[in-house]
């Protein structure tokens, strides 16, 4: 039960992702702003975190670099300038020249090899020619990285924005068009309509004034009318009703067949979330086991340690007990006038 409300409690603190997080993600991280090394949540640390210091390790355990020697720490993208010239100041971004990061001297670094190996004994640079630094440049180089990566999502933002503007107008012309066709079609279809009455009118007169000139024929002209017409009504009639019928059945057929398919759907989608809920869970279960076997880990180092200390401590209390015993010894020797 109690593991269960843990992971209860995970799953509400877990963070929902923006839409600037998922464009963050979008976009790269610059190369050199993760460490090769340390602890793995350096890893997922963001730009605008700072690499922890981690007391107790021993000096150079950790070597931190930014690039090669000869290379320059500011990078280059297409449509930005290598230096940032909105900060004159340098109030956001503290990046100072530094010699060997000068791109001007890298033949001079490159074709001299006793300078190389000058730099490397001196502690300056590794063997690989990567320049070494300390953890504050190192985390002043994340920061100079951070404001280049937020250009570069400033300029991605930009360019969807753009894009979302362009769209609107189009679809704004669009509608304004179909608009204006179905106005035309109206008018058109208006004046068809009216057409229409005036010739049946005009027909009708007509009919009107030859049924008059002819009475004889006009009464068996109208029976036969009439009966065709009741003929037809009926057929008509007849072929509605069963038109009405087969609309019917094919419409229950359908609405059948849609809750079917609804059904199958609904079904599908409770299996995926189900794996999905499973998969979640088995993530955070590893993700739970990794982290307390790296702490078992660090337990046991820290024990470790802590009993060479207190060894050493032992052995030179031991040792400094024996010298004093032996003083003693000899000041006793010196005191006994019977010893020899």
């Amino acid at each position: 039960m109690s593991d269960d409300k843990s992971i209860a409690l995970d799953l509400i603190t877990l963070k929902k992702s923006t839409y600037l997080n998922k464009l963050k993600e979008a976009v790269p991280k610059v190369k050199g702003s993760i460490p090769n090394f340390g602890l793995p949540k350096w890893k997922h640390l963001p730009l605008e975190s700072k690499i922890p210091m981690i007391p107790g390790l021993q000096e150079n355990m950790y070597t931190f670099t930014r690039s090669k020697l000869g290379e320059s720490l500011r990078i280059r993208f297409n449509g930005f300038q290598p230096f940032d010239m909105s900060d004159p100041y340098n109030n956001e971004i503290q990046l100072p020249y530094e010699g060997m990061h000068d791109a001007h001297l890298a033949h001079y670094f490159r074709t001299s090899p006793h300078v190389q190996d000058a730099l490397i004994k001196m502690g300056l640079i590794t063997p690989q020619l990567d320049v070494k630094c300390s953890l504050k440049e190192y985390n002043n180089y994340r920061n100079y990285l951070r404001v280049m990566h937020g250009k570069l999502i400033r300029n991605v933002l930009e360019k969807r924005d753009k894009i979302l503007r362009e769209k609107k107008l189009l679809n704004y012309a669009e509608n304004q068009t179909l608009k204006k066709i179905e106005r035309l079609k109206k008018d058109e279809i208006r004046e068809n309509l009216l057409k229409e009455l005036k010739l049946k009118e005009t027909n009708k007169l007509k009919e009107i004034l030859r049924k008059d000139k002819e009475n004889d024929q006009r009464v068996e002209t109208i029976n036969e009318m009439r009966y065709q017409i009741s003929q037809r009504k009926k057929m008509e009639s007849k072929k509605k009703r069963d038109y009405i019928i087969n609309q019917r059945a094919i419409m229950a057929k359908k609405e059948e067949q849609k809750i079917l398919n609804t059904l199958n759907k609904w079904h599908e989608r409770d299996c995926l979330l189900r794996k999905t809920k499973e998969q979640n869970l088995l993530k955070i279960h590893n993700n739970k086991k990794a982290l307390q076997e790296e702490q078992i880990e660090k337990e046991l180092l820290v024990k470790e340690y802590a009993e060479k200390i207190k060894k050493s401590f032992l052995n030179k209390y031991q040792r400094k007990l024996e010298e004093n015993k032996k003083k003693s010894l000899l000041l006793l020797k010196k005191d006994d006038p019977y010893t020899l």
